[in-house]
């Protein structure tokens, strides 16, 4: 009187794939990763990109490029 196998638990994140859900999924983080990269700043007069810094004295963020020394 030995029972069956039980069938093994399945991965939701394997089931996902090829599903719409797990396309929109892929989606939505292709949209968080491009939010994330438009917020990158270069400088308008060398094209290098701008790091931030803080103007302790107006307690204010600027980027400012450190090839130049632009500031924005």
């Amino acid at each position: 009187a030995s029972l069956p196998p039980q069938p093994k638990p399945k991965n939701p994140r394997s089931e996902a794939k090829g599903t719409a859900a797990g396309e929109r999924g892929r989606e939505r983080r292709g949209e968080d990763i491009a939010v994330a990269m438009s917020a990158l700043k270069f400088c308008s007069k060398c094209d290098n990109m701008l790091y931030p810094q803080e103007d302790k004295e107006m307690h204010t963020l600027l980027y400012a490029c450190s090839n130049c020394q632009h500031q924005v």
